[in-house]
């Protein structure tokens, strides 16, 4: 099948699995209470949800629109989509913290020559991904419920162009074993050697800068997606390739891609380590 045939195809399967939906009234679909998260599942308008609860608050984790479901909604999501600009034709990739698989299924769909790995510690994931996000796992998608660093190690001699970090409790913050030197440089021993990898960050984490720190000092070439609350690391050993370059590499994929989103505008907010690593270090130095 060539690509243009699997992309009119997939889309369709896509929409097909959210067509049920449509007629469902807005509110509350699913709610379940799992050893590590309440879960939610709701619909507002065109959109679902999927919702880590607790008592004073939600936090949305993932989002669809079924009437669009190729548009990645949050910002992170688009923001981790930038690792194109690094590998624009990547064949593996590994990411850890699977959600409702947003990130992953527009790899998936836009790239079908693609292997992808996922992990997620939260065990209903793959039923609410199938069931509410048009998640379909296959050959070239495959997601195991178990912690991913402990994952990345089993899978020694494996190399990957992408490894993207996802990974967040219901409280809001990421494990601090996904932030550690020693887990970049195993994420590093498992890249191949134009490899990047991905960290979404938030910038309430109380861990906030030194994170930042630990990851500028694990890769050669760092870089910085910034905006709002949303923070993105991008890391890798090859060189340094500047604004510039990544902002014509983003019109270059956006064309070729025709994305239901625009890396091209997003490719604006990327900063390089040069500009946001004196602040850092004077805030590490502080400390």
């Amino acid at each position: 099948m060539n690509k243009e045939d699997w992309l009119q195809l997939n889309q369709a399967a896509i929409a097909g699995r959210l067509k049920r939906f449509r007629s469902e009234p807005d509110g509350l679909l699913y709610v379940k209470r799992t050893p590590l998260h309440d879960i939610m599942i709701e619909k507002q308008g065109s959109q679902l949800h999927f919702v880590y609860a607790d008592p004073t608050s939600g936090e949305i984790m993932s989002r669809i629109d079924i009437e669009d479901p190729l548009n990645l909604l949050a910002v992170y999501t688009q923001a981790m989509m930038l690792s194109l600009l690094w590998v624009p034709e990547p064949l593996c990739a590994y990411m850890i913290g699977f959600g409702a698989g947003r990130v992953s299924t527009i790899l998936h769909h836009y790239f079908p020559e693609i292997q992808i790995e996922t992990t997620d510690i939260e065990a209903d994931t793959l039923e609410i991904a199938r069931r509410f996000f048009a998640v379909n796992p296959d050959q070239r998608l495959g997601i195991s419920i178990e912690d991913g660093r402990a994952y990345l190690r089993k899978r020694s001699g494996q190399q990957y162009d992408l490894i993207l970090v996802d990974a967040f409790r219901s409280t809001g913050y990421g494990p601090y074993h996904l932030s550690t030197r020693e887990f970049y440089d195993e994420c590093k021993s498992a890249l191949a050697p134009e490899g990047l990898v991905s960290v979404n960050l938030l910038r309430s984490d109380q861990l906030y800068a030194d994170k930042v720190y630990t990851f500028r000092q694990a890769f050669r070439s760092t870089y910085l997606f910034k905006e709002d609350i949303v923070n993105v690391l991008f890391g890798s050993d090859a060189g340094q390739v500047t604004p510039k370059e990544l902002r014509q590499r983003a019109r270059a994929l956006d064309s070729t891609h025709q994305f239901r989103f625009s890396l091209a505008q997003r490719a604006t907010e990327i900063i390089p380590s040069e500009q946001f690593g004196d602040l850092v270090d004077d805030y590490h130095g502080a400390q």
